[in-house]
């Protein structure tokens, strides 16, 4: 065999052609793995994507059930301060109630009492009236008893009037003192929240 030019120059075009062929093939492989790579990269963060959006949805699903959670216990607290107030005004009308039932009991007491204080003194008039009338033979002794007893009699009947109003007096503060602790007491029960 003879080696020509002409086959020498095919083939240095044949080499020339396979080295471009091997080369090309490399740049071949080299865009597939990186294309490869590229689609591999675009996978790992689409799923990336899906799991942060799934954790996103799950995070706005917590944040709704917590705000129900809070506006829940808003209602039930604000049914409880309802339930509240209302016991307590119901406390307090009940209060005022009787103290002023307890007040027209007194004020009746003091009419009774009054009344009283009344026919004690026209007592003491009678019987003074009666002790002249019968003093009338020892005119200077009997008058002075009868002036003696009217005196004693209005002196009685001061002093029952005194009592009287003492005693009512007393009954009145007692009741206003009564219903002011209850009063109170109710306030208290209501700012501790005792469940009344």
């Amino acid at each position: 065999m003879t080696i020509s030019l002409g086959n020498i120059g095919l083939g240095a075009r044949l080499l020339g052609w396979a080295g471009g062929l091997a080369g090309g093939c490399a740049l071949w492989w080299t865009a597939g793995a990186v294309l490869v790579g590229l689609l591999a990269a675009i996978g790992v963060q689409t799923l990336r994507l899906a799991t942060a959006h799934t954790d996103l949805a799950r995070l706005g699903q917590q944040i709704q059930q917590d705000r129900a959670d809070r506006l829940q216990l808003v209602a039930v607290h604000n049914l409880q301060v309802a339930k509240m107030q209302a016991n307590h005004a119901k406390t307090q009308q009940e209060i005022i109630g009787g103290f002023i039932d307890q007040k027209l009991k007194l004020q009746a007491a003091h009419a009774i009492d009054l009344d009283r204080a009344r026919r004690v003194r026209v007592a003491a008039a009678t019987g003074a009236a009666a002790d002249r009338a019968a003093a009338q033979g020892d005119s200077a002794a009997c008058q002075r008893v009868a002036d003696r007893n009217k005196a004693l009699y209005s002196l009685v009947a001061d002093g029952f009037e005194l009592a009287v109003a003492g005693r009512d007096l007393l009954g009145q503060a007692a009741n206003e003192i009564t219903t002011l602790k209850q009063i109170v007491m109710n306030d208290r029960a209501a700012i501790c929240g005792d469940g009344r």
